[in-house]
C-alpha cells in the first residue's frame, strides 16, 4: 500500500501540472512582464507562399514582449519549449482569407500555384504569393505566442534563468526579431504561430515562476512515474550522459514517498512505456520530487540511465 506521504505527493504533482503543463499555454507565467506600450521597431513580413494549409511570411519583425521557457504538452509529448508572447498592445499576422479557386483570371495576378519533384519522384505543390498588397491578411492577439523553432540554438545566448530547465517557468522581457513566420491558417488552429529569432535583447532581470503544490485540482497526472530498478541502494540524477551527479536517488527516500516522474513522455502515449523509453535511447529526462518538496524550487531536473529504472 502506498504511503499517505507518497499520495500527499501525487496529489501535488497533480495541482502543479494541471494548470502549468495544458497544452498549449494560453498566456504567459508572467503577465506582469507584458507592456501596454509595446513597440513594432520594424516589419517587413509579407505572405510568401501556402503549403499544406500553412501560410509561410517572407521578411521579418522587431517587436517587443516576453520570451518564456517551459513546458508543454503537445499530443501527448511534453516538450521543453521557448514561446515568445507579444506586448499586450501588439498583434502579429494569423487570420487570412482563403485563396480564391485556381483558375480565376481576376485572380491570378494574386497567386501562382508551383508543383516540384524532389529525388523521391514525389511532387508538392505549393502556392506562390505574387501580390500580397492584395492577399488580405489580418493582425490581431495570439492566443498561444509563437513557438520557436531554432530552440537549441537560442539557448546558450539567453540569459542564465532561462538556460536552465526547472520545474516551472522562466521568463524575461526582450526585444526581438522574427523570421520564417508561419501559421496553420485554415480554421482557427488554435492561434499558434511559429518563428525563428534571429536576434534576442534582453530589456531586464530574467524572471522564474516554480509551479506551486498549494492548490488541488482534479485530473490525470498527465507524466509516467517511475520506480528504481537497481540492486544497490540509489541511483544516480546526472547532469549530462554519465556527467556530474546532481543528487542520488536512494529507494529509502522513493519509501518515504519521493517520486521520479518523465520530463518528456505523457503516461498512455504509447502502450508500452519501456517501449518508449527505447526509442528515446538509454537515457531519460526526469524530475526528482524529494519526499519533502514543497513546490517546484524543490524539483530537480536530470538524467537518468534507463537500466536503472522502470515504469510504476
Amino acid at each position: 500500500m502506498q504511503s499517505l506521504k507518497h499520495i500527499i505527493v501525487r496529489l501535488f504533482l497533480i495541482a502543479c501540472c494541471t494548470p502549468l503543463f495544458a497544452f498549449p499555454p494560453t498566456e504567459t507565467s508572467f503577465p506582469h512582464l507584458l507592456n501596454e506600450r509595446g513597440e513594432i521597431v520594424s516589419n517587413s513580413l509579407q505572405p510568401a507562399y501556402a503549403r499544406h494549409g500553412k501560410i509561410v511570411f517572407s521578411g521579418q519583425i522587431t517587436l517587443t514582449g516576453v520570451l518564456e521557457r517551459s513546458d508543454n504538452d503537445e499530443e501527448g509529448v511534453y516538450n521543453d519549449e521557448l514561446r515568445f508572447y507579444p506586448d499586450s498592445n501588439l498583434s502579429l499576422p494569423f487570420m487570412y482569407n482563403s485563396l480564391p479557386p485556381f483558375g480565376d483570371d481576376e485572380n491570378k495576378t494574386l497567386w501562382k500555384q508551383s508543383t516540384k519533384g524532389n529525388q523521391h519522384n514525389t511532387f508538392e505543390t505549393k502556392i506562390i504569393i505574387t501580390n500580397p498588397k492584395l492577399f488580405s491578411t489580418l493582425f490581431e492577439r495570439l492566443r498561444f505566442g509563437v513557438l520557436l523553432t531554432n530552440r537549441d540554438a537560442l539557448l546558450p545566448k539567453l540569459p542564465q534563468a532561462l538556460q536552465e530547465r526547472i520545474y516551472g517557468a522562466s521568463g524575461v522581457r526582450v526585444r526581438i526579431t522574427l523570421t520564417d513566420y508561419r501559421f496553420y491558417g485554415e480554421g482557427d488552429a488554435g492561434h499558434e504561430a511559429w518563428a525563428k529569432a534571429i536576434e534576442i535583447l534582453p530589456l531586464g532581470d530574467s524572471k522564474r515562476e516554480y509551479a506551486r503544490f498549494s492548490t488541488y485540482h482534479e485530473g490525470k497526472q498527465g507524466r509516467a512515474s517511475f520506480n528504481l530498478s537497481t540492486k544497490d541502494s540509489y541511483v544516480n540524477l546526472r547532469k549530462s550522459p554519465n556527467g556530474e551527479i546532481i543528487t542520488p536517488i536512494t529507494k529509502e527516500a522513493m519509501a518515504q514517498g519521493a517520486m521520479i516522474v518523465s520530463a518528456n513522455y505523457e503516461q498512455g502515449s504509447c502502450e508500452d512505456i519501456s517501449q518508449c523509453l527505447a526509442e528515446k535511447g538509454k537515457w531519460v529526462e526526469v524530475y526528482y520530487l524529494p519526499p519533502n518538496a514543497k513546490s517546484g524550487k524543490d524539483v530537480f531536473f536530470g538524467l537518468i540511465h534507463s537500466s536503472q529504472i522502470a515504469p510504476e
